[in-house]
């Protein structure tokens, strides 16, 4: 639980389709939910295992439907473990989504910033991933989270100020392909490299650094390790796979295109 009173129940059920959102469908989960929650009792008594897309399990955590989770979570059980009997407790026990991996990497005092542009929001805004900013963030590379939290520690800037000021991040590049690079950049020009420039200067620089890679690489053995299983970045190897379509390649040469594309960075900063 995220603390003050907010609740995330995005990764629940386990099987989701590809565009889910809460927010797109928020009454139909409430009916749900309170469904869940009145049947509660009656399904523990005779459990059914779960087909993956819906879970009997996911109702309101308190009485004022505040807050919305797993009522058969030891936290809300006294301790007692009871995710098994719905099929999957394996799977629920195991799985951290990736935002709450990087969530937990990061330094106290950046968590909570990035924490704290979610505050009052209720369980189906928090859990969007297309309205909490705290989600869109968590995406991102080490760097870019540490920079923004250190360049906005003066005051506490509200939600909707940055979604504005920061949505070259969260609706304009794509993580996946950018994180890499702008992590390189504020690395070695800062943050405010991206604020004070239009976000097409970045996309061109972009594609000036993929299109002199790309053309080094159009024959690459099948044999090759796949790229995330060198021991390189998420951020780097999301680069290669999204960015250069390159998805398999020896690990000297992952190196040699590496310090290729931070000469040209830094040449062209």
């Amino acid at each position: 639980m995220p603390g003050d009173g907010r609740s995330c129940f995005f990764c629940c059920p386990p099987i989701r389709p590809p565009d889910y959102d809460p927010l797109k469908i928020q009454d139909k989960l409430i009916e749900i939910f309170e469904y869940n929650t009145k049947n509660l009792k009656q399904n523990l008594s005779a459990p059914k295992e779960i087909y993956g897309d819906n879970c009997w399990g996911l109702g309101f955590l308190d009485n004022n439907k505040t807050m919305v989770g797993c009522m058969l979570h030891p936290f809300v059980n006294n301790g007692a473990e009871l995710r098994y009997l719905t099929g999957y407790g394996g799977k629920c026990r195991r799985e951290r989504c990736l935002e709450e991996i990087k969530f937990s990497g990061l330094r106290q005092n950046v968590a909570c910033f990035y924490l704290d542009l979610s505050k009052g929001l209720d369980p189906f805004y928090y859990s969007s991933r297309i309205f909490n900013p705290t989600f869109g963030m968590l995406m991102w590379g080490v760097e870019l989270l540490n920079a923004i939290a250190l360049h906005e520690r003066q005051g506490m800037i509200t939600i909707k100020k940055f979604k504005i000021k920061y949505s070259m991040f969260l609706n304009v590049l794509n993580h996946r392909i950018d994180a890499y690079l702008v992590d390189r950049i504020i690395l070695f020009a800062g943050l405010e490299w991206f604020l004070i420039r239009p976000v097409n200067d970045y996309i061109k620089l972009r594609e000036k650094i993929i299109s002199r890679i790309m053309p080094c690489n159009s024959q690459i053995s099948k044999n090759h390790p796949y790229i995330h299983e060198h021991p390189v970045s998420m951020e780097l190897s999301r680069f290669f796979k999204f960015g250069l379509n390159i998805w398999r390649e020896s690990f000297d040469k992952v190196l040699e295109l590496k310090a290729e594309a931070e000469k040209i960075l830094k040449n062209s900063l």
